[in-house]
């Protein structure tokens, strides 16, 4: 799907020497300090994966990526450079079309609650 508006996301790289065995759980909070986290646009996005447009330090070929959108878990990734200084990125694990709609929608949406109260059972 090509991007009217793109997405903003976050490059995370680790070279292999870095840590032989990097935990997930580290990312969440943070990616440590032999990570290089640089910020990305993603032009074009699929269930399978996505184009990151203009950037400068291309990852090493032997370098652990992920990428990280707003408000979601690191994904890992596999990066190839693309013609033009972009990045062709396939997923580990794919998107559902779901998590694509979310990603690209405008603007937040908020669930609002009701302000009246939500009458309640109660066994006697």
């Amino acid at each position: 799907m090509e991007l009217l508006r793109p997405v903003s996301a976050t490059l995370i790289s680790m070279e292999p020497t870095a840590d032989r065995n990097p935990r997930r759980r580290l990312f969440v909070t943070c990616p440590g300090p032999a990570a290089v986290e640089t910020p990305v646009r993603v032009t074009r996005i699929s269930v399978h994966g996505c184009m990151i447009a203009d950037l400068e330090g291309l990852p090493s070929a032997s370098a652990q990526t992920w990428l990280k959108f707003p408000g979601k878990e690191p994904m890992r990734i596999l990066a190839e450079p693309a013609p033009r200084g972009g990045l062709t990125c396939s997923f580990t694990q794919s998107l559902y079309p779901a998590e694509i709609e979310t990603l690209v929608a405008h603007g937040t949406h908020e669930v609002r609650r009701s302000e009246r109260p939500r009458p309640r059972c109660t066994l006697l």
